[in-house]
């Protein structure tokens, strides 16, 4: 590695700590947002154990109803290799 790289790595490990580090300790929200969360998180939690009835839930809200806690969770359904439905 060059003397270039070197600096360049150790930032981009830096900042992959630091990004996985926060996404396990999720601060609780206000109750506007803090019981859709609560609710979304469990139906995509579902969803990804491959509950098809969760999955519905989870569309229709995110797509005909247009949330976005649920559009956020359906896109970690989505994206998240454990996942049933994964992409």
């Amino acid at each position: 590695m060059t003397k270039m790289h070197k600096p360049c790595a150790a930032l981009t490990s830096a900042l992959f700590f630091v990004a996985s580090a926060s996404t396990g300790y999720a601060e609780k929200l206000s109750g506007f947002w803090q019981e859709p969360r609560d609710y979304y998180n469990q139906l995509s939690d579902e969803a990804c154990d491959g509950d098809g009835a969760a999955l519905r839930k989870l569309m229709v809200a995110a797509i005909k109803d247009d949330h976005p806690v649920a559009q956020h969770d359906l896109a970690w359904v989505y994206h998240t290799k454990r996942c049933v439905f994964a992409a």
